[in-house]
């Protein structure tokens, strides 16, 4: 299943537990998938390129090394 890695303290930083679902926001457009918490850097958010649900290029206008901006879904 396709989803968004942030660090964990990113992710509590965000008030966010793995599963809950995550929008990554980049120049033309989001992408929303469920948050997986993972030892990384707090600055990276990592998710994949090409999956069901998960077009980064396409979606976010956005490829690596690019910012985003990550926003918790409502609940």
């Amino acid at each position: 299943q396709p989803v968004v890695r942030l660090s964990g303290a990113r992710a509590k930083a965000l008030g966010l537990s793995a599963g809950d679902e995550v929008t990554v926001e980049g120049p033309l457009g989001e992408v929303t998938l469920p948050v997986l918490p993972t030892a990384m850097e707090d600055s990276v958010v990592w998710l994949p390129q090409n999956s069901p649900g998960s077009h980064v290029y396409e979606q976010l206008g956005a490829g690596a090394g690019a910012v985003v901006r990550v926003k918790e879904v409502a609940k």
